[in-house]
């Protein structure tokens, strides 16, 4: 038990933390929502830079799970594109 709350990244949190874009199926039943939004909320505490797009009635690899996925698929690999686009350009 000690070792996995050692091992969690929300430990590892700080201001100078690389860009986060975490996207997050809300239906997930392997990884439950909260957890990246708990991570997210911590890296937002910290100052670091993160975005968290939840993604409604995804599940873990983000396929249908109790309906239509919203935001789209193309709407989600907008917002990554978008991100890298940001934050890689450098």
């Amino acid at each position: 038990q000690r070792a996995l709350a050692e091992a969690s990244p929300i430990r590892k949190v700080k201001k100078d933390a690389p860009p986060f874009l975490i996207i997050h199926g809300v239906n997930d039943t392997v990884v439950p929502f909260s957890q990246s939004q708990k991570f997210y909320d911590a890296l937002v505490k910290a100052g670091a830079p993160a975005r968290l797009l939840p993604v409604q009635n995804a599940g873990h690899t983000l396929l249908p799970a109790g309906g239509f996925v919203s935001p789209s698929y193309m709407a989600i690999a907008g917002e990554i594109y978008a991100f890298f686009d940001a934050h890689l350009k450098k």
